[in-house]
């Protein structure tokens, strides 16, 4: 609604108005006055406080200012001509009347106000006479009734004032709204124009959809509510009914049941605490359950708030939508009509640009005449010094060929010593591979040296060890004092072998077998000797 309102009167005030009442000396009738009219001017009029409502005291109503949609309009207008008020002071009478009294009731006071002006000359008696004589019967004098008659009037006159200046704030609130949408307006197109696609719609639909079964659950949600309500309504009027006593019913009923009621009391006396105790129970359960459909109540009413809040933001996001396709659709059409105008005016462009070319083309050529001969002449001069600048580049070249041969020998001799120089580099890598070739085996020669001689050591040794006791274990032997030399031990040991030959070639004499004193060793017998270990 307020979509629509800013698209047909975008900058323009919401048609509501509020009455002012002025009193003048001139007895100038009621005028009708918008909320955007500016105040009087310094004259001889002046408000009158008591019945006139201060519009700004009206600001802090929040009360929501109904729209002019709502407003029953009146069938005629009420810019009224002079000749329905035939009075001494015209009555001006401006603006649309979309309040809500009618046209009628502002007619009856516009001729009770006529009355009251047109009062003075036509009631006036004609002598002094009829004054006192109407004096004399009682009657009131035609003034007091002129000033009763009108104060009636303002103060009819102050309760629409007091009636109407409420809206003046409801306006100033509604100019705020549009300007916040006509703000937001500009933000929403280009949603709009984000959002333009299937899926948005889809979108859309699915949650009006929502929104729709969502309300009528909350219809059905609330027929329950107004169930609850009535029924607990009921029930506490019988609550009431029964904590209130005898003395509080109604008038009728105690006439009527008078007897029964003294008669009643007398039993519930006697039956008294055994009733309370019922009663109580039911009271403690009454009240929990009251409990209960209070806040079922209280969650209703702000689901309902909610669910009209929700309607509301539909309502005028479904017409935002709307008032914004609508100046979308304009604004494509607007956009084709300036494409197709764009288009006309490139097509002009182009014609324009080949007109221009054809004509520089035409005054080239006349002047091509002309500048042919200078241009020859400066050709010639441009010529004689490019061939002077030719000779001396091609000396210059001659010179770099010279020096560039020159250059190449150099690097053909270069190229010929590290041909050399890498062949000399490649046989000493070949001589450093054999040589550590050979050092190679001969660490291996060594090594195998080594453990040799560790076994000759070892077997060594052993030998020494066996002559030793084979010279010092025969009897009549004495064991030595000091250190044994070799040469010693060896002419012992020559002593013992020749003993030995000597006994054993006797009694081969005599005859006798005897085994061979050597041994003759087997080449392919391998004999396993451990080194001796040293500290």
């Amino acid at each position: 609604m307020m979509a629509a309102v800013g698209e047909q009167n975008p900058l323009e005030r919401p048609n509501t108005v509020h009455w002012t009442g002025v009193k003048t000396q001139s007895m100038q009738p009621l005028q009708w006055k918008t909320c955007w009219t500016p105040p009087y001017s310094r004259s001889q009029r002046y408000f009158m406080s008591s019945l006139v409502k201060d519009p700004q005291s009206c600001e802090n109503d929040k009360e929501h200012l109904p729209s002019t949609e709502h407003i029953p309009k009146c069938p005629t207008n009420v810019n009224a001509s002079a000749d329905q008020f035939t009075t001494k002071t015209s009555a001006h009478v401006t603006g649309s009347c979309r309040c809500s009294p009618p046209l009628r009731e502002i007619s009856s006071l516009f001729s009770s106000d006529e009355e009251l002006v047109r009062g003075p000359e036509e009631m006036k008696p004609s002598s002094a006479s009829p004054a006192l004589a109407n004096s004399r019967r009682g009657e009131k004098p035609w003034y007091l009734i002129v000033i009763h008659e009108k104060e009636q009037c303002l103060l009819k006159l102050g309760e629409e004032i007091t009636r109407l200046s409420a809206f003046e704030s409801q306006c100033s609130r509604k100019d705020h709204e549009i300007t916040a949408l006509q703000r937001k307006l500009p933000e929403v197109t280009n949603q709009l124009h984000q959002a333009h696609n299937d899926e948005v719609v889809t979108a859309q639909a699915e949650l009006i959809l929502h929104l729709s079964e969502e309300i009528h659950r909350l219809h059905l949600v609330e027929e329950e509510a107004l169930g609850k309500s009535q029924l607990i309504s009921e029930l506490r009027e019988e609550i009431q009914r029964m904590e209130q006593p005898g003395p509080q019913c109604t008038h009728a009923t105690v006439l009527s049941t008078q007897q029964d009621r003294q008669s009643a009391h007398f039993e519930m006396q006697l039956e008294a605490p055994q009733y309370n105790a019922e009663n109580t129970v039911n009271l403690v359960s009454l009240v929990e359950n009251t409990r209960e459909q209070d806040d079922y109540d209280r969650i209703n009413k702000t689901l309902t708030k909610e669910l009209e809040e929700t309607k509301n933001n539909l309502k005028m996001s479904s017409g935002t939508v709307c008032s914004l396709k609508r100046a979308l659709s304009a604004k494509e059409g607007e956009l084709a009509t300036s494409r197709y105008q764009v288009d006309e005016l490139k097509q002009e462009l182009r014609d324009r640009m080949a007109q221009l070319q054809a004509m520089s083309r035409k005054f080239s050529c006349l002047r091509e005449g002309k500048a042919n001969e200078e241009l020859i002449a400066t050709l010639e001069t441009e010529n004689d010094t490019l061939r002077q600048l030719t000779a001396q580049l091609k000396e210059e070249l001659s010179l770099k060929d010279h020096k560039a041969a020159h250059n190449m020998d150099e690097v053909q001799k270069l190229q010929h010593d590290l041909a050399l120089e890498r062949a000399s580099q490649a046989e000493l890598r070949r001589q450093g591979q054999a040589n550590h070739n050979i050092t190679a085996s001969l660490h291996l020669q060594l090594s195998k040296s080594k453990v040799c001689l560790e076994q000759v050591q070892s077997r060594y040794e052993r030998l020494r060890v066996k002559i030793l006791q084979a010279v010092y274990t025969a009897p009549g032997v004495k064991q030595p004092l000091n250190e044994i030399s070799d040469t010693e031990l060896l002419q012992t040991m020559q002593k013992i072998i020749d003993d030995r030959t000597t006994f054993h070639q006797r009694l081969q004499q005599k005859g006798e077998k005897m085994p061979p004193l050597t041994t003759v060793e087997m080449p392919g017998a391998k004999t396993t000797y451990t080194s001796p270990k040293r500290n």
